[in-house]
């Protein structure tokens, strides 16, 4: 993997960048909770034996200036930034947090624990600072609660001189990874990120498939249509299987002109092509025709009502199963078959409609007692996208 060098900033100036000349002294709401003492060094960038703590880790106070993170870079087009945006915003918003006894939070040491540092060196001023691998918006609320002076716990690794700067990434990367799989508050990309950039297998596998699909996840592949709810993507894989999820998402791909491919809907069309495997294939034997393109192109390109992403996701809601989208398909199938005139079985109108047997085995057997099948039943027949 390449390091692209990516600069490390300090955290205070990027949030004196972000607040500007509305900069508000927060010092009113308070310094709470027991400042550790006992055990921690004092940190000095200045220092010259820090050298001889090669390979170990460290228990420092360190002033709030000593921080640094990557600078800012909304897109995410350094691939070795792991780290999600500083948000200011959210800082204040965590100051001013109302405690049970009314009283806004502040800052509290209680609260902040122990930040999770790397010893690095400027190479233009030799000045030690602190790489911040967990803990970069603490850092923000205690500048702003205490300014640059103010003194945060922090457990520092003294890296190992042998090991060179993509080991160290990968290193860091894969604190931040760990760190980020197990809080709610980490955005699903970032994970990602640091998942990939430290070799976590799982996450090679998943950007490796959407490499081959030809879609972007979390900025680390060169495509211009993405789709960032890859944890969502690996559940179809999973559940579905890896093919049919593969000729899915590549047709809605290759077809769709949205540069936002939504997880739902690409799910739909896996589970219809999972559950509905046998009418899949006999379509494309009675047809000499790909299903999943077939499908793709009437809704994308030859519909004279073109299908949107928000069409086949609308009112689909906090749904754990697929069955609302999966429905729009077969919708779009049923519309495609009577507009089109492709060959079926049967001399019904449409490909699969609500009487139809497969479509009420489907319903019994994985929605049975759902309240949800009556207006799916709705749904299965045409002229409703």
């Amino acid at each position: 993997m390449k390091v692209s060098k990516t600069k490390h900033i300090k955290i205070t100036k990027i949030v004196d960048d972000q607040l500007g000349p509305s900069k508000q002294d927060y010092s009113s709401l308070g310094i709470h909770g027991i400042k550790p003492q006992v055990g921690f060094l004092i940190f000095d960038g200045h220092n010259k034996t820090y050298k001889g703590f090669t390979g170990q880790k460290i228990l420092f106070l360190a002033s709030v200036d000593d921080f640094r993170t990557f600078e800012p870079d909304d897109e995410l087009q350094n691939l070795d930034r792991f780290n999600r945006e500083v948000n200011v915003d959210k800082a204040v918003q965590f100051l001013n947090l109302k405690e049970p006894n009314g009283n806004c939070a502040g800052f509290n040491y209680d609260y902040c624990g122990i930040i999770i540092g790397t010893l690095k060196k400027d190479s233009k001023t030799g000045e030690w600072y602190i790489f911040v691998n967990q803990g970069q918006h603490r850092i923000a609320m205690a500048y702003l609660s205490m300014g640059k002076t103010g003194q945060i716990p922090v457990l520092v690794e003294v890296p190992d001189e042998s090991h060179d700067e993509e080991y160290l990434l990968m290193h860091e990367a894969r604190l931040h990874h760990v760190d980020a799989a197990v809080r709610t508050g980490q955005k699903i990309v970032d994970k990602l990120r640091s998942a990939y950039i430290c070799h976590e297998p799982s996450a090679e596998s998943i950007v490796s498939f959407y490499d081959s699909v030809g879609v972007n996840v979390a900025n680390l592949l060169p495509y211009e249509k993405s789709c960032n709810s890859w944890a969502d993507i690996v559940g179809y894989i999973d559940k579905y299987g890896e093919d049919i999820t593969y000729r899915s998402m590549s047709a809605i791909s290759k077809y769709c002109n949205e540069k936002t491919l939504h997880a739902k809907a690409i799910g739909g069309l896996v589970a219809l092509g999972y559950f509905f495997e046998d009418k899949v294939a006999e379509f494309e034997t009675l047809n000499d025709m790909d299903f999943f393109e077939t499908v793709c192109r009437y809704a994308f390109e030859e519909r004279p009502r073109i299908v949107k992403m928000t069409n086949l996701t609308k009112n689909s809601g906090n749904q754990k199963h697929i069955a609302w989208p999966m429905t729009l398909w077969i919708n779009l199938v049923n519309d495609m078959i009577d507009a089109k005139s492709y060959k079926k079985k049967g001399n019904g109108n449409f490909w699969i409609t609500k009487t139809s047997k497969v479509w009420q085995n489907y319903l019994e057997s994985e929605l049975q007692d759902d309240p949800l099948v009556e207006a799916l039943n709705q749904k299965v027949e045409p002229n409703v996208i």
